[in-house]
């Protein structure tokens, strides 16, 4: 006597597509995180008075971290979230070097105690059925007159030609967009040039004209959202 099988599911907006030699075929929604999926057993005689269910359970998907992305040095108690999922799935949280977690690890809301240096706040959400990264990028802007900046800026910072005489490039990098203030000064403190520019995260590139100025040496000046780098030129 032919049984005819008649599944559902408890996941909400769960679609049966098809049901091909007593097998189902589901569609499931984004952000589904479990339910059920039954089945009842019927034929002209007779309905199961009751159905047989298996538990279903998505992997997770890839979570959005909440919190600041631009942080000051040495800062404490900082707050990143998660969307809080069902108790089956666990997290575990990674920090840029120098940070620690301060509390939370192993929930879906932490709070970091960063040092001097930015990087990468991660998520790892991870269930039965497999896992899923979220990842935050977090700038830390560097200590003025820290030694780590003293030591990256003299990696960073370039002027050319030096001596100059008609005009002088000054390249420099920044951590974040902002405005810039370049600046010409000889050295009884008279500003010869002065130029402002917007930055941006990375290589910043302005060139002076200095054919008007006198011959003789000055310093260069570069006030960035990330602190003041000066050096001395020549022009001649």
């Amino acid at each position: 006597m032919p049984e005819l099988l008649t599944f559902s599911s408890t996941v909400p907006g769960a679609t049966l597509v098809n049901t091909v030699n007593n097998v189902a075929t589901f569609n499931f929604p984004n952000g589904w995180v479990n339910g059920t999926v039954s089945v009842i057993q019927q034929n002209a005689c007779a309905t199961a008075s009751l159905p047989r269910t298996v538990d279903v359970k998505s992997r997770p998907a890839i979570p959005v971290i909440t919190g600041p992305v631009n942080v000051s040095p040495n800062s404490t108690g900082v707050g990143y979230s998660v969307p809080l999922l069902s108790p089956a799935v666990t997290y575990t949280w990674f920090v840029p070097a120098g940070a620690t977690v301060a509390s939370g690890q192993g929930t879906n809301s932490i709070t970091v105690d960063f040092g001097v240096t930015g990087g990468q706040v991660k998520c790892f959400q991870t269930n039965g059925c497999g896992n899923a990264t979220g990842i935050l990028n977090v700038s830390v802007p560097r200590l003025a007159g820290s030694a780590a900046q003293q030591e990256e800026d003299a990696m960073s910072f370039s002027i050319y030609p030096n001596p100059a005489d008609n005009y002088v490039t000054v390249q420099f990098a920044s951590q974040t967009e902002g405005t810039a203030t370049v600046q010409i000064i000889d050295l009884t403190g008279k500003v010869g040039s002065l130029t402002q520019l917007n930055t941006v995260s990375g290589i910043n590139t302005n060139t002076s004209d200095v054919s008007n100025i006198a011959k003789g040496m000055y310093l260069m000046n570069v006030q960035t959202p990330d602190g003041n780098v000066q050096t001395r030129i020549a022009v001649q």
